[in-house]
């Protein structure tokens, strides 16, 4: 007796499920299967049976049943939620899940020699064994909950969660995945749970090379693996027994996924901890404004450190108003900031120029005819890049050589580079201290054979003055680093992004608590608004009044977490061709009174990578299902091939 079945195949085309039959009674919703689909042989998943009545003859069987591995019900479950939610196909979902279908007889090979974990004491403050206590008590319960463990720098939130994922340890079976937003943080937090749990984590990210990566892929696949770390496609790797999911630095952007599937890691962490009824913590100095909120409405469960583990009070601060520095041309260093690296040079501690802008300068400007040097591919400006002696696009990586000569005029010896990159605080700081060790650490320079290396070199106090961005801002400890120098605390400020004044909140307090983690450390903040809320709320420590009032002005504007965003860009090579779509799109609207349609307009980034970019925002309040409207508004019009429409759920960016 046959069955007629849906199977789903890994594909970013917006139809990915596909009938079949099947006469095996071992074949069911979650099977891993061969199928012959357009004239080859591919893996797919069982995700549905189906009941059409067609003939047998017209549907193709399946050839093979991975028996050794299969999804549950739950895992199912959730992959659709995944695609429904964020407006993508199952196939599509299913890239993320299975990464190596091509290699997935691999998966099917025992792993001989699984690793002893032996876990270690923790040694933990009161404060800590309080949260800690907390946090046990509904892993207990085994069932899914969301906690929000909320605490200042340096208060140690990983030994508190570690006590959770020791728990799962001390049980015969049972997977850990912690994601973490750089693959910097990795070595670091790898070598904290090798030493307390007697093993080295599994690591996945992009960085990894292939071996690695089977090698990953087989241990989490058999079990073998009880923690991994990962960047947030670790969220959909094929773990066997998934207990418990930390998500560190939750409230990172990094965790937003841009491309193909696009996606909030942190978010679909919730969701599969729902769906595999597990609990989910959410770690943060800063958490998002939705996680507070979340916490506020009783939605998630809070627990909060408020001291730092050494027993050192927070960083002080000084603002350094640059509109009353007059510093020399082309310098961008205070007197100020110049004397407390002497300060702290001279005891011998290392110091943090953090600057959030790679290369050398941001713009490179003609003084003959005042023509910047743009992209071919993009509306961006270059940014010239000293070191490898490259104008270079951020965005799409287009590059040109650094010439004496003007593009648009033609102009000998014109160019000026405007702005400062780190580059060219390195430049500076050789000027002033040329005998002292200096580093350069932004995610230019940070791979899987280098992150090693610059961490060692850092803890071993090799290097004193270490110029970075936001790669060095979070997560990190390093015992000898007692100043933090933030070079222009202005960037972020300001501009049309709704979260532009929490990011930057997050960035500088972030980056303020690299310093004095085991000892009286400073923070110097040079700005030319020191009036400005949010550095008041960082220097006076009132976190808490910073929210409040963010809460309410999303509130009087009517953003989320008070309502839904949903952003689509219209893109394509051929400007009218874009312009003509996107106007017979916008006449299909459909006003509600639970909906708003922003646009269409001209993105901020208007061309990107060859192509014109318009852009519509929808928003809706809440308990409105946004993804239906979209869904049914689009359904109305038929996309051209030359067209492209990207779908974004809770945009984060708005370029």
């Amino acid at each position: 007796m046959y069955r007629e079945i849906q199977v789903a195949i890994p594909s970013y085309q917006k139809k990915s499920v596909f009938d079949y039959y099947t006469e095996d009674v071992d074949c069911r919703i979650g099977s891993v299967v061969k199928i012959s689909f357009r004239k080859q042989e591919v893996i797919g998943v069982v995700v549905g049976d189906k009941k059409s009545g067609i003939d047998k003859s017209k549907l193709k069987p399946i050839l093979e049943i991975f028996k050794s591995k299969s999804f549950s019900e739950q895992e199912i479950n959730f992959f659709k939620f995944a695609a429904s939610y964020n407006m993508a196909s199952l196939g599509g979902v299913l890239k993320l899940v299975m990464p190596s279908l091509s290699e997935f007889s691999l998966l099917e090979e025992d792993l001989q020699d699984a690793p002893i974990y032996k876990v270690k004491k923790l040694d933990l403050s009161l404060e800590q064994q309080k949260a800690s206590e907390f946090i046990l008590s509904i892993l207990k319960k085994k069932k899914h909950d969301v906690i929000v463990l909320e605490g200042v720098t340096g208060s140690g939130k990983t030994e508190v969660y570690s006590t959770a994922i020791a728990k799962i340890l001390e049980q015969e079976s049972g997977q850990v995945l912690v994601l973490l937003p750089e693959i910097m943080l990795a070595t670091q937090f790898a070598s904290r749970f090798e030493d307390l749990f007697g093993v080295r984590p599994v690591m996945w990210h992009s960085e990894i090379s292939k071996k690695n990566k089977k090698n990953a892929l087989r241990q989490i696949f058999n079990g073998s693996a009880r923690i991994v770390l990962s960047a947030r496609s670790g969220l959909f790797l094929p773990f066997k027994d998934m207990k418990l999911i930390v998500v560190d630095e939750e409230h990172d952007l990094s965790y937003k996924q841009e491309d193909g599937v696009i996606y909030n890691a942190r978010d679909m962490a919730v969701a599969c901890g729902y769906y595999l009824n597990i609990p989910i913590i959410l770690s943060s100095a800063t958490p998002s404004i939705e996680t507070l909120y979340n916490v506020t409405i009783g939605k998630y469960k809070s627990v909060t450190l408020e001291s730092r583990y050494s027993g050192t009070n927070l960083p002080k601060m000084q603002i350094v108003d640059m509109a009353k520095a007059k510093l020399a041309r082309n310098c961008w260093i205070s007197e100020e900031l110049k004397a407390k690296i002497n300060e702290y040079l001279g005891k011998n501690k290392q110091v943090l120029l953090f600057l959030n802008r790679r290369g050398y300068a941001p713009v490179t400007l003609c003084k003959s005819c005042g023509h910047k040097e743009t992209c071919v591919n993009c509306s961006i400006f270059l940014v010239a890049h000293k070191k490898t002696n490259k104008l270079l696009c951020h965005y799409c990586g287009y590059s040109k050589d650094i010439v004496d000569e003007c593009s648009a005029c033609h102009e000998a010896d014109s160019l000026i580079h405007c702005g400062p990159g780190v580059e060219r605080v390195m430049d500076e700081v050789k000027n002033f201290w040329p005998d002292i060790s200096t580093m350069i650490v932004t995610k230019d320079t940070v791979d899987e054979d280098t992150d090693q290396s610059i961490i060692s070199t850092i803890l071993d106090q090799k290097v004193q003055i270490i110029i970075g961005t936001q790669v060095l801002s979070k997560g990190h400890h390093f015992p000898a680093l007692d100043l933090v120098g933030i070079i222009d605390a202005d960037l972020g400020l300001f501009g049309a992004d709704l979260r532009a004044s929490e990011k930057t909140f997050q960035l500088l307090t972030q980056v303020s608590g690299r310093a004095g983690r085991e000892s009286i450390g400073e923070v110097v903040v040079q700005t030319y608004y020191p009036d400005n809320q949010i550095l008041k709320a960082i220097s006076l420590g009132k976190k808490d009044e910073f929210y409040q009032l963010e809460l309410e002005s999303r509130k009087q504007m009517n953003m989320p977490p008070f309502t839904r965003l949903i952003g689509l860009v219209i893109s394509g090579k051929t400007e009218s061709k874009v312009h003509e779509f996107v106007d017979e799109l916008a006449t299909h609207i459909k006003y509600d009174t639970g909906f708003t349609v922003l646009g269409p307009v001209a993105a901020p980034v208007s061309y990107l990578n060859g192509r014109y970019r318009y852009r519509f925002l929808l928003k809706s309040t809440s308990g409105t299902k946004l993804q239906n409207f979209v869904s049914q508004w689009l359904s109305k019009v038929e996309v051209p091939s030359s067209i492209r429409v990207k779908i974004d759920v809770d945009p984060y960016s708005f370029m």
